[in-house]
């Protein structure tokens, strides 16, 4: 059996973070979401929120990526109808 080449990304080791930081980079705030980087940058981080910029640096602050994966969570979890009930005749709503 062949070694499998290692992973030179940089992990953060998660035991080490007892407290997440305010302002977390990528990697620091994909790990706090339990994503892969690029997973996160794809489906929360650039839609929302939006990176604190300091130059060229982006950081997430660790609220609004808790409030944006709430939004989430809720968009996933509501139920997708193809319109709302919208009220009959009689001023009652169907369904």
């Amino acid at each position: 059996m062949e070694a499998r080449p290692r992973d030179k990304r940089k992990r953060l080791p998660l035991h080490e973070l007892p407290q997440w930081p305010r302002l977390m980079s990528v990697s620091a705030a994909a790990a706090y979401v339990g994503l892969h980087e690029n997973t996160f940058l794809q489906r929360v981080g650039e839609v929302r929120p939006p990176p604190i910029r300091f130059g060229r640096l982006k950081f997430y602050d660790r609220r609004a990526i808790d409030a944006a994966v709430d939004a989430l969570s809720a968009e996933a979890a509501a139920p997708k109808t193809e319109a709302t009930a919208a009220p009959d005749e009689s001023g009652t709503s169907k369904g």
